[in-house]
């Protein structure tokens, strides 16, 4: 398994919700347009329902980008 900091995205699982962590620039840039004002986004943490995480990962690796979990 590589190192999280090789990874464009991290995640931690809290149960009722999905921390997303933004860690590369694209990343960044890719959260930026995707989420605009729809969401909150506080200091690039992105608060997931888990319901909506699969289609988001999906999102993510369709863009050639990488995730993991913490």
């Amino acid at each position: 398994m590589k190192p999280i900091a090789e990874y464009d995205f991290y995640f931690r699982n809290e149960g009722t919700i999905i921390m997303l962590y933004p860690q590369s620039k694209q990343a960044k840039s890719w959260s930026e347009q995707m989420y605009n004002n729809a969401t909150i986004i506080h200091c690039f943490v992105i608060a997931i329902e888990p319901r909506y995480f699969l289609d988001i990962v999906e999102g993510i690796k369709e863009e050639g980008l990488t995730i993991t979990n913490l």
